[in-house]
């Protein structure tokens, strides 16, 4: 028979987001490894209205900032400093006086995020699951940090062995945003609630080690991946023309910062390199990023799509010469590795990391995976996009040597195979 887990998550799909995908892939293969796999997630209007009862949805009455907007009677699709008319250049800047005054009020309004609305609905449902079924472990996914609030509530409430994953940390994660004050109010939030965790995993070594001091404690690791159903072999789809490099995903002015990489791409063009270079950006189109590309005279060679549908951005991935991933560029952080990393490890094609406070991490998978190239500074980045361009002039592609059995190793199969370990543990350590 196999064992049961409850897992809970505000991401699930079909919410878009990366966190999702996490937790697609461990719900999809964990049953291959002896467990069977309950999702208590939110609510979302796109949801299947029959989910086969291996999910299940508390309502989620909205983000709390939402509904303080209401609560003002202000529009909820737009942000505060734009109501009360803080002019866009202000807004713009992430660490102007202006925005770090309106980050102070969300702080104290905010807490611990803006999705805990949604955990007393969670913890209600989720304490009539483990009353009226048998569970052998709960595993919650983080963040948001509520997931923790609500898994808390439910290992008290049933006695079960809680593995607390976190795809962010919580108190350390690398945007914590709202100040030493509310950082240190809110870990002793952190450190009381996760004290009745019986195991913890995050993403990278780096992350564990820091997570394990701070609750004093080991930390497992546990990587993102990719749906193996996604994975693309090298050569098996034909590449869009011209020297296309695509980029997709979030992007955040001064942190994942695409505009020195961009500069660099300008200089080189203006000394007549590059000519046929194409770069494509998916994900929000920010205004000071089309302001830089005009400051940067590259309009006919960025392209900004904005938001596109998954599929789409897939298949452009699978068609680029080059994939490009922004780090956080705070040298303070370390060990982020995004889900981005790993939907490119799907996409069968060269990865191209630059400027990273998670170099080393990032470097150390691209050089087991051979899966592409990370650049820590302009001169590495105008070696690597002067050689990749050459070989895309003498042979119409970039060469690269990937290792597919590495690659396969950070498949969401591989994933949920290590998570079944560490349930496994946890519940041979608690009986």
């Amino acid at each position: 028979m196999p064992r049961r887990v409850l897992i809970v998550s505000y991401y699930f799909p079909p919410h878009p987001s990366v966190a999702s995908l996490r937790l697609r892939g461990l719900v999809r293969y964990l049953p291959e490894f002896g467990w069977e796999p309950t999702v208590l997630t939110a609510t979302h209007p796109q949801a299947p209205a029959d989910e086969g009862g291996r999910v299940v949805r508390a309502h989620d009455p909205g983000e709390l900032s939402v509904l303080i907007k209401r609560r003002l009677g202000l529009d909820s699709e737009k942000s505060f400093q734009e109501q009360l008319r803080v002019p866009e250049g202000w807004r713009a800047q992430r660490r102007s006086r202006v925005a770090a005054v309106f980050q102070r009020i969300k702080g104290v309004l905010v807490y611990p995020d803006d999705m805990r609305p949604w955990a007393a609905n969670a913890t209600r449902v989720g304490r009539e699951l483990v009353a009226r079924e048998p569970f052998d472990a709960l595993l919650s996914s983080s963040g948001p940090a509520t997931v923790n609030l609500v898994a808390r509530e439910l290992q008290v409430a049933s006695g079960l062995p809680w593995l607390a994953d976190f795809r962010d940390l919580w108190t350390l994660k690398q945007d914590y945003t709202f100040g030493e004050l509310r950082r240190a109010v809110e870990r002793r939030l952190e450190l009381k609630t996760l004290a009745g965790a019986g195991a913890m995993v995050t993403i990278s070594g780096p992350l564990a080690e820091a997570h394990g001091r701070l609750h004093g404690r080991p930390v497992g690791v546990i990587e993102n991946g990719f749906d193996p159903e996604e994975r693309t072999p090298p050569g098996s789809v034909p590449l869009a023309p011209g020297y296309r490099i695509v980029y997709a995903g979030t992007l955040y002015q001064g942190s994942r910062d695409p505009v020195p990489f961009l500069e660099v791409l300008a200089r080189m063009r203006r000394a007549g390199e590059l000519a046929e270079a194409q770069v494509d950006f998916y994900g929000d189109a920010p205004d000071w990023l089309a302001r830089a590309v005009d400051q940067l005279a590259l309009g006919d060679a960025v392209t900004l799509h904005g938001r596109r549908p998954r599929e789409e951005v897939l298949q452009r991935e699978r068609e680029a010469q080059l994939l490009l991933l922004l780090g956080w560029r705070d040298r303070s952080q370390r060990g982020v590795m995004t889900g981005k990393l790993f939907e490119y490890l799907a996409a069968g094609r060269p990865i191209l990391a630059w400027d990273s406070a998670t170099g080393d991490v990032v470097d150390a998978l691209l050089r087991e995976t051979g899966a592409g190239w990370n650049c820590a500074d302009p001169g590495q980045l105008e070696a690597t996009l002067r050689a990749t361009y050459a070989d895309y002039a003498q042979a119409g592609q970039v060469r690269w040597e990937p290792a597919a059995a590495a690659i396969d190793a950070y498949s969401h199969r591989a994933m949920a195979r290590r998570f079944a370990e560490a349930l496994d543990q946890l519940v041979a350590a608690s009986s």
